[in-house]
C-alpha cells in the first residue's frame, strides 16, 4: 500500500496543511537550526600534526654490504613503537612537553587519559603495507596546535633513539664476551649522551668564548687602573693646592679607552663585525670560522684599547699657571668643588676595579670548569670509541656482527609544524546537514497540528496503516476540513 493511501491523506492535503502552518514550521525550524549550530560549535577542534622520518645508512655502504630486510626493519620499528608508547613513558613525555594538560588530570585518571591520547598517535611506515622500508610518518591529533606539534617532534626524537637502540640489540646467539662488550658500549654511549645533554657537546667553543671575555675584562681592568692612578694623583694635587691656597688650572677630565668609547668605530673592528655577520648568516656559532673570527674581533678590540691608552697624552704634564697671591672666596669654592668631584671619581673607579676583579675571578673559575668538562668529554668519547671497537672485534670473531655500513637509522626529514586549520570537525558541513535534517521533524510537527498526529506518524512509518474499510477516520475528516476551508477561502 502506498504511504499516502496508508495514511489516508493525499499529497495535496499534506502540502495545504504545511502551507497553513508555515509560520509554526518556520519558527520550529529556526529554533532547531540554532540548537544544531550551538551543538556543532561546541564540539572540540582537533589539529593534526605530522612529522616524517627517513631511513638512511649509518655509514657509506661498502660494495659487498647487505642492508637489513624489510621484515627485520618493520619488526624493529614495531618494537620501538611499543616501547615508546608505553603508558609510563608516554606520561613522562607529556609532562615534559604538555605539562598544562597533565596537571588537569586526576592521578587516578592519568592512565586512562594517556590511553585515550595513545589512540590518537599513529606511527606507520611509508608506504604502509607494500614496498621498501623508506620512511616513517608520525601523526598526532590534539586540541592545541602548538602543543600537538611539540609532542609530535618529541615523539620523533624519541623514536629515532629507540629505533637505533633496538637495531643494535645483541643477538641471543652471541657469546658472553660479545654481550658484555655490547653492554659496555651501550653504557658508554648512554653516559656520553647524558653528559652532552647536561653540559653541551661544543665545549671547545665555550672555552674560546670564555677566554675572549677574560681578555676583554683584563684590558678593561688595565684601563681602569690607569684612570684610577691619575684620579688619585689629581685628588692629592687638589688637596695640596687647597692647603697652600694656590690656584690650579682646570685639567682635562681623565680618559678611559674602554669606558668612553669614541663615536666612530675603528675600520678594522667594523670590517671584522661585517665579516662576522656574514658568517653568522651562513653558519652556526659552533663553526670554526665563526669562532676564529670572534677571537680576532676580541683581540682587535683589546689592541685598539691598549693603543688608545698608550697614545693618550698625559693630562697632568701641561703647563700650570701658579700665582703668588691668595685665592678669593669664589676660587676656594671652585677648588673645593673640583676636589669633591675628584674624590667621587676615585671612589667610582675603586668600585669599578673591585667589580672587574670579581668578574675576572668568575671568568677564570668558569674557564677552569669548562676545561675540566672538555677533558671529561674527550675521555668519555675515547672510552666509547674503545668500547665500540671491542664490540666489533668480539662480534666479528663469531661471524655474527653485521658488516660496517649495513645498519640503518631514522633521521627526521620534516619536523611537525603547528597546523593553521583544524582537521576535524568540519563545522560548516555539519551545520548544513543538521539544518537540512531539522526540516523533517519540524514539517511533521507543523502538519500534525493541522491534520492530526496519526496520519503523519503513519506516513513516516511510525504507526500502523489506517484501515480503509472502516468508518471515516480522523485523518479523512481533517482532510475534509482542510479542503473545505480552502474552498471557502477561494469563494
Amino acid at each position: 500500500m502506498p504511504p499516502f493511501e496508508a495514511a489516508g491523506i493525499t499529497p495535496h492535503t499534506l502540502l495545504r496543511a504545511l502551507w497553513r502552518q508555515k509560520a509554526l514550521g518556520a519558527l520550529l525550524w529556526l529554533l532547531a537550526t540554532a540548537a544544531v549550530l550551538a551543538a556543532v560549535w561546541s564540539l572540540p577542534r582537533r589539529y593534526r600534526a605530522e612529522a616524517i622520518l627517513i631511513a638512511e645508512p649509518v655509514h657509506p655502504l661498502a660494495r659487498n654490504a647487505a642492508l637489513p630486510s624489510d621484515a627485520e626493519l618493520r619488526a624493529h620499528l614495531q618494537l620501538a613503537r611499543l616501547k615508546l608508547l608505553q603508558r609510563d613513558r608516554l606520561l613522562g613525555l607529556l609532562r615534559q612537553t604538555w605539562p598544562e594538560l597533565v596537571t588537569q588530570w586526576k592521578p587516578a585518571d592519568a592512565p586512562r587519559e594517556a590511553e585515550n591520547l595513545r589512540r590518537r598517535i599513529s606511527i606507520a611506515t611509508m608506504p604502509e603495507s607494500r614496498g621498501r622500508f623508506v620512511a616513517v610518518r608520525i601523526v598526532f591529533e590534539a586540541s592545541d596546535p602548538a602543543r600537538g606539534a611539540a609532542v609530535t617532534n618529541r615523539l620523533a626524537a624519541e623514536l629515532v633513539e629507540e629505533f637505533d637502540r633496538v637495531s643494535h640489540l645483541p643477538s641471543p646467539l652471541q657469546p658472553p664476551e660479545a654481550k658484555a662488550a655490547w653492554a659496555r658500549m651501550n653504557e658508554c654511549q648512554a653516559a656520553l649522551a647524558a653528559f652532552e645533554r647536561k653540559h653541551g657537546s661544543d665545549l671547545v667553543s665555550s672555552e674560546m668564548e670564555t677566554r675572549g671575555r677574560l681578555a676583554l675584562l683584563r684590558a678593561q681592568l688595565a684601563a681602569n687602573t690607569h684612570a684610577l692612578q691619575r684620579a688619585q694623583t689629581e685628588a692629592v694635587r687638589l688637596e695640596a693646592a687647597l692647603a697652600q691656597s694656590t690656584p690650579l688650572p682646570t685639567p682635562r677630565p681623565p680618559y678611559s679607552a674602554l669606558r668612553d668609547q669614541p663615536s666612530a668605530e675603528s675600520p678594522v673592528v667594523r670590517q671584522l663585525r661585517e665579516r662576522l655577520a656574514l658568517l653568522l648568516a651562513r653558519y652556526r656559532d659552533a663553526h670554526p670560522d665563526v669562532r676564529r673570527l670572534r677571537e680576532e674581533l676580541l683581540r682587535a678590540q683589546a689592541e685598539i684599547a691598549s693603543q688608545a691608552l698608550a697614545a693618550e697624552p698625559d693630562a697632568l704634564s701641561g703647563d700650570e699657571a701658579a700665582t703668588d697671591g691668595s685665592l678669593d672666596a669664589a676660587g676656594s669654592e671652585d677648588l673645593r668643588a673640583r676636589l669633591d668631584r675628584a674624590r667621587r671619581r676615585v671612589l667610582d673607579l675603586e668600585q669599578q676595579d673591585i667589580r672587574l676583579n670579581a668578574e675576572i675571578a668568575a671568568q677564570q673559575e668558569t674557564l677552569r670548569a669548562t676545561a675540566d668538562l672538555r677533558r671529561q668529554h674527550e675521555a668519555l668519547r675515547r672510552e666509547c670509541e674503545v668500547a665500540a671497537a671491542a664490540y666489533r672485534a668480539a662480534a666479528s670473531k663469531t661471524d655474527i656482527g653485521r658488516p660496517r655500513g649495513a645498519s640503518l637509522r631514522l633521521v627526521v626529514l620534516e619536523h611537525a609544524l603547528p597546523p593553521a586549520k583544524p582537521e576535524a570537525p568540519n563545522r560548516r558541513l555539519l551545520a548544513i546537514l543538521g539544518a537540512l535534517f531539522a526540516l523533517l521533524p519540524c514539517a511533521a510537527i507543523a502538519a500534525g497540528r493541522e491534520i492530526g498526529a496519526r496520519p503523519v506518524l503513519t506516513l513516516l512509518g511510525l504507526a500502523p496503516p489506517i484501515n480503509g474499510h472502516s468508518s471515516p477516520s480522523a485523518a479523512t475528516a481533517a482532510a475534509g476540513r482542510v479542503n473545505g476551508g480552502s474552498a471557502a477561502a477561494a469563494r
